[in-house]
Formats: C-alpha cells, structure tokens, sequence
C-alpha cells in the first residue's frame, strides 16, 4: 500500500516539509494500519510504502512498475480528495504512463 503524501511548491528550489516517516503523520498512520489489519485478517502481507512528492503520478507509475505489481488500485483518503484526484490529472497521467501489463483499478 503506497501512501503519498503530496507537498507544496513555495517556490523553484523549495519546498515545504511533510513527515519523514508515515507513522509520523496522523492520516497515512490511520489509512496504512488500517489497511495492515485488514490484511493480517484475511492473510494477506502488507508492505507499507510511505513518500513525499511534489507530484504523484510519476512516483505512483515508477512504484508499482517497480515492484512489478499486477493491478494498480488508485484510491483517496477522502470522496473529496478522491473528486480532486479524477478531475484533476494525476489519474489521467497514471493512467496514460502504467505499462500495459499493470491493471488500473480507480476506486472511489
């Protein structure tokens, strides 16, 4: 389970700090603990991925390819957040950038 956490840009050259690790921040702690129990419940191992980035979809497509995974499932922590991420591009940008091989799952 890959958690991003995105930052922002102040300016060429810098950027804003965010956590340095996912236990260190509330909302990824809560989704990737979460999604630790529900794996450990149906036997399945999870490997939490935690990241900083100023965009998402380069680190989302080079993660998944590396790892050689199968399916891409493209989620938020939010139906909000979710809303963004379909009418922003982070999804179209996956989706255009995923090889073949890599199923894309967008669920919401």
């Amino acid at each position: 389970v890959l958690y991003i956490r995105e930052i922002a840009v102040l300016y060429p050259g810098t950027t804003t700090n965010g956590p340095a690790s996912w236990k260190d921040d509330p909302e990824a702690s809560a989704i990737l603990n979460t999604a630790i129990q529900i794996g450990k419940s149906r036997g399945v191992a999870v490997i939490p991925l935690f990241a900083t980035a100023t965009e998402a979809a380069p680190l989302i497509v080079d993660t998944a390819a590396t790892i050689g995974a199968d399916f891409l499932i493209l989620g938020a922590s939010g139906r909000g957040s979710l809303a963004k991420v379909l009418r922003g591009n982070v999804a179209t940008q996956v989706a255009a950038s995923l090889p073949d091989n890599i199923q894309l799952i967008i669920h919401g």
